[in-house]
């Protein structure tokens, strides 16, 4: 969120509520705009610890499949569509696993 939108979400006193009692909904608002963002940072953390791993990957174009766990993985070299093929994950690129 914004910062100035951020800041008047916070300061806003809540509906139906006195201000003075409603620390406990700033509370809940201040650790909810904190976790923003950080989902994309546990994926980073999830495909980052891939790295040196051999997935089983289900190929849906000959350069692109996906792990059972539906994390994409991109190849180099065309790769048999519609199979199951073993990958060694070689590093991370984006939002994809890379093979190699």
């Amino acid at each position: 969120a914004p910062a100035a939108a951020k800041s008047r979400l916070l300061t806003s006193p809540h509906p139906r509520a006195q201000a003075s009692s409603c620390e406990p909904c700033v509370a809940a608002a201040r650790a909810a705009l904190d976790g923003v963002g950080s989902g994309e940072a546990a994926v980073a953390r999830h495909l980052q610890g891939q790295v040196g791993r051999t997935h089983r990957v289900l190929m849906e174009t000959p350069r692109m499949g996906r792990t059972e766990q539906f994390a994409e993985v991109v190849f180099a070299a065309d790769q048999p569509e519609g199979q199951i093929v073993d990958a060694a994950i070689s590093g991370v690129s984006g939002s994809q696993l890379v093979a190699g």
